[in-house]
């Protein structure tokens, strides 16, 4: 959102890609995405909901539900001219094709006007090389030296951020001069385990609207 960020729009626009499961979102994912945007690391974050994946069995909430409520969340979060949006490039796969071929993908269609950054936690960077793709056996390897990635502090996984310092594909977001970085450690696993002795559990930990399709659609067994 050029008008937003005060940027310039003859440039490509840069868009931070933060895909995941999203079962159900929370507000640490908003959080995310808000300070990407407040970083100034990107002019728009594209949240995208995975299709169901064979490495992930216990992903068993249906990706439409998913993707509403990351709609849900984003629009009772965020003002109508904030450039974070909900995308459904996996919303009619039946299997997830992996990141290699999500973010080659968008690179195909939307190359010419957008440069794309990965999202990532420090938690995940060791067992970057080892991610697959259908199709590709060195899908991991590919998405190291290839593609862009934007990496998120996470508590515990300082150490991780080593394996990548010297690396131009990787960036850290970082609070801005004289600011915190606003972080929730709030996972998706914590909210269903919540859920699972009592919808009042998750009061103030997701938005209302979704706590709402949960209890009205029956996920979770709530």
């Amino acid at each position: 959102n050029a008008e937003y960020m005060g940027a310039d729009i003859s440039r490509m626009s840069r868009v931070a890609v933060l895909g995941g499961a999203f079962d159900p979102i929370t507000n640490a994912h908003l959080k995310i995405a808000a300070e990407i945007i407040h970083a100034n690391l990107a002019d728009e974050v594209w949240m995208v909901p995975c299709a169901p994946r064979s490495d992930k069995p216990s992903l068993q909430t249906p990706a439409r539900h998913r993707y509403l409520m990351a709609h849900m969340a984003v629009n009772a979060a965020f003002g109508s001219r904030f450039p974070v949006f909900v995308r459904d490039f996996e919303l009619h796969e039946p299997e997830s094709p992996g990141t290699y071929a999500l973010l080659t993908r968008l690179n195909e269609q939307f190359g010419s006007q957008h440069t794309f950054y990965f999202v990532i936690g420090t938690d995940l960077i060791p067992g970057l090389k080892n991610w697959k793709s259908k199709g590709v056996p060195n899908a991991g390897e590919l998405l190291w030296e290839n593609h862009k990635f934007l990496v998120v502090p996470r508590p515990g996984y300082e150490k991780n951020s080593d394996l990548v310092k010297d690396r131009s594909n990787f960036t850290f977001l970082k609070p801005l001069p004289g600011c915190s970085l606003v972080s929730q450690e709030l996972s998706s696993t914590e909210i269903r385990n919540r859920l699972a002795q009592g919808s009042h559990l998750v009061d103030g930990l997701t938005a209302p609207i979704i706590l709402a399709h949960i209890i009205r659609n029956d996920l979770f067994r709530v």
